[in-house]
């Protein structure tokens, strides 16, 4: 079973990644998210012209492979948590499977 997936861009110097990604580290063992692959790139390691012109970025990326919400800056943990489900569900609704039809 594939599964959605959220890309958390940062680089090591990055303050404000590092407190962002304590948030996720928490909210990634929340059973909430347990249906969703987290990764975590270091754009000062990478080459690619897909990476987001601000760190810290977040990418939601569903099922399908498509990208259903992005985040560039910083988030409170609630915030996050929001923005998180907020885009899971898009997700969810873009592969046909909205909250009525998940009985």
């Amino acid at each position: 079973v594939e599964k959605n997936t959220v890309f958390f861009f940062t680089a090591e110097w990055c303050d404000v990644c590092k407190e962002v990604k304590k948030d996720i580290l928490e909210i990634e063992q929340s059973p909430a998210f347990e249906k969703v692959d987290f990764f975590e790139i270091d754009t000062d390691k990478i080459a690619d012209d897909r990476i987001p012109p601000a760190i810290p970025s977040i990418v939601v990326i569903n099922k399908s492979k498509n990208e259903v919400s992005q985040h560039m800056g910083p988030l409170s943990k609630d915030e996050l948590t929001s923005f998180l489900r907020g885009g899971l569900n898009e997700s969810n609704e873009h592969n046909g499977q909205n909250k009525d039809n998940n009985s």
